[in-house]
């Protein structure tokens, strides 16, 4: 009895289970075609505006606002897209309790002590905008890195991508295309590309750091209490200072 009572509670939790399963997927699925119905207003409404009004709105959101229509309606499109994430995150936060907030802001290693509840939000708000522009430079500079790198590899002969691929340890392919497609993958695997892009990064921020005057690099330099000494001297401590802290 034991044993038939134990094999029925098997299978009700596996039938419960189950109907979950499907009653989230149902939910996802609704959540889709919701979406799909949302993005298919806001692309009539936008078509539905003149280029100027298109152009007006870009430019108020620092967009250069040009091109043909369809990419200013696909531009506009992709900043309202974000603009309304940005609300509903925003209103995620508020709806959290501030002890919530707080933990959040610490797990971030973010000061929560001085700021009331409105401004951990907006904290939360600008350390998530901050690491999400942080990652859309990283890809971007990966794909300037990877593009370069591949034009360099084939730029070598059949043989000596060969050479490569054995001085590697890696089973050379079939054709110069093969060796250039086996040679970046073991870069990104070993870190490499991640060097490079680093290195890029570095040499970015080196020459805007470069182009400021020097009451604004001395300025920035106080902000971040970095001492300053000649402006030479200052944007080697700017790097410095935020390659250590980010």
């Amino acid at each position: 009895k034991a044993e038939e009572a134990n094999s029925t509670k098997s299978v009700v939790d596996v039938v419960d289970s189950l109907v979950a399963s499907e009653a989230v997927r149902k939910q996802e699925k609704e959540r889709e075609k919701q979406q799909q119905e949302a993005n298919e207003k806001r692309l009539t409404e936008l078509r539905a505006l003149n280029v100027d009004e298109l152009k007006k709105q870009l430019v108020a959101r620092k967009h250069d606002g040009l091109g043909k229509k369809e990419e200013l309606i696909a531009a506009l499109f992709r900043f309202k897209t974000h603009e309304d994430a940005i609300a509903a995150r925003k209103a995620e936060l508020k709806s959290l309790a501030p002890d919530k907030l707080k933990a959040l802001l610490a797990s971030n290693g973010l000061d929560s002590s001085s700021i009331n509840k409105n401004g951990m939000v907006d904290a939360v708000l600008a350390h998530e905008a901050k690491t999400e522009e942080s990652v859309r430079l990283f890809e971007e500079r990966s794909a300037v890195v990877l593009a370069k790198r591949k034009e360099e590899l084939e730029a070598k002969t059949t043989a000596e991508l060969k050479d490569m691929c054995s001085s590697k340890n890696l089973k050379p392919g079939v054709g110069k295309d093969a060796h250039v497609e086996r040679l970046l993958m073991e870069e990104k695997a070993t870190g490499e590309l991640d060097r490079l892009v680093a290195v890029l990064n570095r040499q970015t921020r080196h020459e805007a750091l470069s182009a400021m005057d020097k009451e604004a690099l001395l300025g920035l330099c106080i902000s971040v209490e970095a001492s300053p000494l000649v402006k030479q001297v200052m944007v080697e401590r700017m790097l410095a200072h935020e390659q250590e802290f980010g």
